[in-house]
């Protein structure tokens, strides 16, 4: 069966800009001095603590406002438009006719967080950074191309050892950095980045405590016209009991998370705000361990007569209804 994932909204219609009204709040940054913004509280990922990790490379402790928000990408493929490119950084994605290349042409005009101009050398020394500390390497890119090198004044070029027209969807991904910066950095894959330089919408942190923390608007940012947002503030939660709680009472925008009987939980309360959305989301399934050291099941679960009786026996449509509170749909054509 498949599980989506569940994100609600409450007022807010997205992330960052859009027409739905935006609640103003008085934000206060770390010199106690307070102004008046329109502030997003949202709930991506649920913590004990948040731990001041700004390092876009680090995937066990790194902020989930780290990547798009503080280190835009060149391009995004939008999965739910059917893998349409909005690009960012780039201004332009063009593979070569045999495939084994594709260059990226880097937008005009974008500015570091610090005033300082973005260019494609800091893409080539992002690249070759995450080549050189491999830890820094977790989507293993460099197994996906071979080099990069710069095309004229704005450009770069990816090699790749064979046809694959499918590597800009991982390229992309991979977070670029300032080069003024990390080039002084000695030990990138344990720097935390406390307080990053950045090219996305937001990356100046206001407020940071291990409880709450707040990020606002670049003030370089070459899109910011079209923000309608200033500021993100994220408390920490570290269940579905307390997302609910505090969505129940109007204090979260926008959240992710899995809210039993939703319309009863959560709509029912302001149902004029309380809306909900899911996205396609992964499978649920049941895993053997076809290594296991006990010889018995061992056996049997590398026995595809086994696996297949144990997927008949299995009341999907209950599961989902009682499990999954009727969120998830079944697969038509499951696997053993």
């Amino acid at each position: 069966m498949t599980m989506k994932r569940l994100l609600l909204t409450s007022t807010i219609a997205s992330a960052l800009a859009g027409a739905a009204m935006i609640p103003s709040l008085a934000v206060a940054d770390e010199s106690g001095a307070t102004s008046e913004k329109a502030v997003l509280n949202i709930a991506p990922r649920m913590r004990t603590s948040w731990v001041r990790n700004f390092n876009p490379y680090n995937k066990t402790t790194f902020l989930p406002t780290t990547n798009e928000f503080v280190y835009e990408p060149l391009a995004i493929y939008n999965l739910m438009q059917g893998g349409k490119v909005h690009y960012r950084l780039a201004e332009s994605i063009e593979y070569s006719e045999d495939l084994k290349s594709v260059t990226f042409k880097i937008r005009d005009g974008v500015k570091w967080s610090d005033g300082k101009p973005f260019t494609a050398k800091d893409v080539l020394f992002s690249f070759n950074l995450i080549k050189e500390h491999g830890a820094l390497d977790n989507r293993s890119i460099w197994e996906r191309i071979d080099g990069i090198e710069l095309i004229g004044d704005n450009s770069v070029r990816f090699s790749l050892p064979q046809p694959d027209g499918g590597a800009a969807i991982e390229i992309v991904q991979v977070p670029v950095v300032p080069e003024h910066v990390w080039k002084d950095v000695e030990e990138p894959v344990s720097f935390t980045n406390e307080n990053p330089v950045g090219t996305g919408p937001m990356t100046e942190v206001e407020r940071f405590t291990p409880r709450l923390y707040v990020q606002c608007r670049n003030p370089h940012y070459w899109d910011n016209d079209n923000l309608q947002v200033d500021c993100l503030r994220l408390p920490q939660l570290a269940n579905n009991d307390q997302v609910l709680a505090l969505a129940q009472r109007g204090e979260l925008d926008w959240f992710g998370s899995f809210l039993p009987d939703i319309d009863k939980t959560y709509v029912a309360s302001d149902q004029d705000h309380h809306k909900y959305w899911f996205p396609a989301g992964s499978m649920v399934a049941f895993n053997f361990n076809l290594a296991s050291d006990h010889a018995g099941n061992n056996q049997a679960f590398n026995n595809v007569d086994f696996r297949r009786a144990m997927s008949m026996v299995m009341d999907r449509q209950a599961m989902v209804n009682i499990a999954g509170y009727g969120y998830p749909t079944i697969n038509e054509y499951p696997s053993a």
